[in-house]
Formats: C-alpha cells, structure tokens, sequence
C-alpha cells in the first residue's frame, strides 16, 4: 500500500463505498419504541451478513486511515480531490453513528453486533483522525480565500465527537473522539474552533462534571488536554497580534481554576508540608495540571 498509494486508494475506495452504503442504509431498519431503538434486522442470514460487512468495513477504515500520509506535502494539490472525497465519507459516517446512536442500539445478537457497530464507529474517528494533518494543510491553503467547505469539515467532525464524550457510550467510542479532538486542537488549530457551541459544550462538560459523571481517567486527561490545547498553542499563520493572548489566556486560568477546584478545597481543609516552601499556591496548581496533562 505504501508502495503504490494511488493503486491502493483506487482499489479501496469504491469497496469502501459499497460496504459505507450498507451501514448508512441502516437508518432505515432503526425502528423506535419509547427511548429505546432497535435494530429491525432478525434473520440469522441477514445478521450473519451483517457481522461479515462491519468487520469488512472496520478494516477497510483502518486501511483507508493509513494512506492519510500519502495525499499531504508536495503532493496535496494533486491528490486533493481524492483526499477531499475520503475526508468529506468519514465526517458523513462519524456524524451519522453519532446522531444514530448506533452503539446502543438493540439488536438480535447483542453480542456481535453491538460490538461491530461500535467499532465500525470508533474506526470511523480513528481514521478521521489520521487525516488531521491533511486538514492542517487544507486549512494553511484556504486560510485566505473561501473557508467555507472546511469550516464545515471541522464543524462537523467536532459534532460528531461531542456528544462521545460522556460516560454514557463505550470507552472505545469515548477514547476515540478524546484523541480526534487532540488532534484537531494540536494540529489543525483554526481559529474558530473555541466558537463552536460543540466545544463550549465540553469545556463546560469537563468543568462542571461532579464525581458519577466524570471521564475515565485517560478520556479525562485527552479532552483537558485538548481544551488546553485551543488556548495555549497559536493559531497557524496569524501575527502575535491577531492572537487574541489576553481572551486565551483568562479563559484557560478559568478552566485551570474549575480542573483543580477540588484540590483547592482540599488544601484549605488539609494541613499541608509543601515539598518546596517556595512554590506558592498558584505555581503548585500549575504545577499539578502540567503533570495530568503529561
């Protein structure tokens, strides 16, 4: 694959196509009773067809995935309508397992098919994500002309991944859309990504979630990383005075104050030895959200 990308790329799309249809298709066998959907597909045949056309599309998300690297640098311009095609397939799929909710449909066979579906969806934001650095370079390319086709891309992509993060989905599915969101926010970087009401709805998610409702450890340490991430690195090829540094920075002091809240009360009910007498309240909370972003 990495020898001939393009015979790959002509070889696993139009399959990836075909398997992307039978999963988009399944919109119409969901089938809602109450708060509860369900999956309408109950001949041991159909599901065993099922079973074989998700884990088929699984692995074809992965190879899809892997042949990211082969349309940026020198030949971006050239490969950009086949990328375009690849990135504008996996923002559709990612969108439509995320407002389908299909990891938590029933199922005839709960044991395997809920499984698939689920990972054709967590595969889906894997690969979605090994395309961030061909969104990087597309968002350097339009930066000053039309942005509108990717505005739509990350907006997108960023609602496909919002509603994941929560305790409600599989981790699988919440560990894949934390690291999508690293790596928009640490190699994409637009400028209007902190604007999105997608994003505002997870910082104030992760700033306000008490103990039942809080992230796994790593979902928790990949999404503060990823709000970090949008205040503290640059926005790609703007002048230090287009920064906007002051609004960042007093909105990242309010998610570090609502982050270490906890260990603020606690020090204040908790006779403490500091290690280093010289570091002051401030630098050891600092200090703190440094190392859980590690």
């Amino acid at each position: 694959m990495e020898l001939l990308p393009s015979h790959a790329f002509s070889t696993l799309f139009p399959v990836l196509q075909e398997n992307l249809d039978v999963y988009l298709g399944l919109r119409q066998f969901i089938v809602t009773t109450g708060s509860s959907q369900r999956l309408n597909i109950t001949a041991e045949n159909d599901c065993r067809r099922l079973h074989c056309s998700l884990r088929d599309l699984s692995s074809l998300l992965q190879a899809v995935g892997r042949l990211a690297e082969h349309f940026i640098g020198e030949v971006f311009a050239a490969r950009f309508s086949d990328a375009l095609a690849v990135v504008e397939r996996l923002v559709e799929v990612t969108c439509y397992g995320s407002q389908t909710s299909l990891y938590d449909l029933e199922t005839a066979v709960p044991s395997v098919l809920k499984p698939d579906l689920t990972d054709v969806h967590a595969q889906a934001l894997a690969a979605l994500q090994a395309y961030s650095h061909w969104l990087a370079q597309f968002y350097s390319e339009v930066q000053s002309q039309n942005q509108s086709q990717f505005i739509n891309l990350i907006t997108s992509a960023v609602n496909a991944s919002s509603p994941l993060i929560t305790t409600k989905v599989p981790e699988k599915l919440l560990l894949s859309a934390s690291h999508l969101m690293v790596s928009i926010t640490a190699t994409v970087r637009p400028v209007f990504l902190v604007t999105l009401p997608a994003i505002q709805n997870i910082f104030n998610r992760i700033t306000t979630e008490n103990q039942s409702q809080r992230l796994p450890q790593e979902a928790h340490m990949l999404v503060c990383r990823a709000l970090s991430n949008m205040l503290l690195l640059p926005w790609p090829n703007l002048p230090e005075s287009d920064q906007q540094w002051p609004t960042r920075s007093n909105s990242h002091v309010s998610l570090v104050a609502a982050l270490t809240r906890e260990y603020r009360i606690l020090r204040g009910t908790v006779n403490i030895n500091p290690r280093q007498p010289g570091l002051d309240n401030g630098q050891c909370i600092s200090c703190l959200f440094c190392y859980f972003l590690l």
